[in-house]
């Protein structure tokens, strides 16, 4: 099945025999139409959308007193429904994710959120790391206060 480029640079156009089919490209963050999700190999699949989560962080916005320390915390929590697991990865700054926790629902303290850094927490079913069910970004911001 060779792909054939189309109008839409995440799409392609593959055929087989006599058969014609539209190959969907998940985009950078592992997104794709209603109705579809994204496979191991960055493609978007129809149907097996049933998964849902929720990941959340209290606080989202991390006040670190830089007179008395240099890190911080926040509480991840995660739930996922019609799916034996989740996995929550973390990203900093952009740069590639690195796994956090898993389980089907739960709650973990991120305690080494320093002052100017953004982290993004996703979510994603099962273990395939595959399909992405929802994001919470943390940012750490600095200030000076009594020790």
């Amino acid at each position: 099945m060779e792909p054939v480029q189309v109008s839409d640079p995440g799409i392609r156009e593959s055929q087989e025999g006599d058969v014609k089919s539209l190959i969907i490209d998940c985009d950078e963050e592992g997104r794709c139409p209603t109705g579809y999700y994204c496979d191991a190999q960055w493609l978007c699949r129809r149907g097996g959308a049933s998964a849902s989560g929720t990941v959340s962080a209290s606080p989202t916005d991390v006040w670190i007193n830089t007179n008395a320390t240099s890190i911080g915390s926040t509480q991840i929590c995660w739930q996922v429904y019609q799916a034996t697991v989740g996995e929550v990865w973390v990203s900093v700054d952009g740069q590639p994710e690195l796994l956090f926790t898993q389980a089907q629902s739960g709650c973990e303290f991120a305690w080494w959120i320093q002052v100017g850094h953004h982290y993004d927490f996703r979510l994603y079913a099962n273990t395939t790391h595959s399909q992405l069910l929802s994001t919470v970004t943390v940012t750490g911001y600095g200030y000076q206060g009594l020790r």
